[in-house]
């Protein structure tokens, strides 16, 4: 060591290789990218992993889903549901052919024969059609009585009291990667707001149980940020803490910095992203960097 690293030659060109390794890994975090799915846990050569990758290519149908309307005045609100069926009838990652949407089934041609003029004229009117049509799953009235399957119980019913929720189906065609499939379900919830004036996001909106995967696409970036900062900070404060010269203290905790950013960026040379998963590992491994920075 005396006679290589020790020397200057040798302090300058273990800097230089250090630092080309910080700034490859700088590199790597400009460009490294979201995603996950579920059949990555599967190594790549085996039956399972094979038999997906060729369903995929295939036999994918893409991702099945409802459109939900949560307690909305279908009588009032007669505009935006028009509105809402021109707009589903437009979006291109919907196959249009899965659609099964029951409010054109209804109103056919709204320009040309309008429903009741009344509330309950409106909603006798849709108790009519709902009898001898093939949308009964996918209509919930408010009056238990109009939702039983025994047509005594029903008859005796109140549709005046209007609908509680309804249902729309449709499919998505097989989306890219991660941030593709948030985006496209975020997009569909803000113009859906934007339609029934709603910030709640809880009159109408779009849901199936894949959806709640996607979600991690659009957080998971800024939740391992802010947990890599919080780590930090809490390791630096107790670096401080037991080591009592400030000089030594920084060096550590700027060795601790730099090995993570490191690792983050060579993520994206590896061909990791970021998801659920690396992220917990990128957070165990910044406490064994401090186990090895001590």
């Amino acid at each position: 060591g005396n006679k290589t690293v020790k020397t200057m030659p040798g302090k300058a060109g273990t800097l230089a290789f250090w630092l080309a390794v910080f700034a490859v890994g700088i590199g790597g975090i400009t460009q490294i990218k979201k995603d996950f799915k579920l059949e990555w846990f599967f190594p790549s050569g085996s039956y399972t992993k094979k038999f997906i990758d060729l369903n995929d290519q295939y036999f994918s149908e893409g991702t099945a889903f409802r459109f939900y309307t949560n307690d909305v005045d279908l009588f009032a609100q007669q505009a935006e549901m028009n509105e809402f069926t021109s707009y589903i009838d437009q979006i291109s990652v919907i196959k249009q052919s899965s659609l099964q949407n029951w409010w054109p089934n209804f109103r056919s041609m709204p320009t040309v024969s309008p429903a009741g003029t009344t509330h309950a004229d409106f909603y006798r009117e849709l108790w009519a059609w709902f009898g001898t049509s093939a949308f009964k799953d996918s209509i919930m009235w408010k009056d238990g009585r109009c939702n039983s399957k025994d047509a005594a119980v029903s008859a005796t019913c109140d549709p005046t009291q209007g609908v509680a929720h309804t249902q729309i189906s449709a499919t998505l065609r097989r989306l890219g990667d991660g941030p593709t499939r948030f985006k496209t379900v975020n997009q569909m919830r803000l113009d859906i707001n934007k339609i029934f004036k709603d910030d709640s996001g809880m009159k109408v909106f779009p849901f199936c149980q894949d959806f709640l995967y996607w979600e991690e696409m659009g957080i998971i970036d800024t939740e391992l940020a802010r947990n890599l900062i919080i780590a930090a900070g809490v390791v630096f404060i107790i670096i401080s803490i037991l080591i009592p010269q400030p000089r030594i203290a920084c060096i550590v905790s700027l060795g601790i910095c730099m090995s993570i950013v490191e690792l983050v960026g060579f993520m994206h040379w590896w061909g990791v992203t970021v998801n659920g998963i690396t992220t917990i590992y990128l957070l165990i491994c910044l406490g064994l960097s401090v186990d090895y920075s001590v």
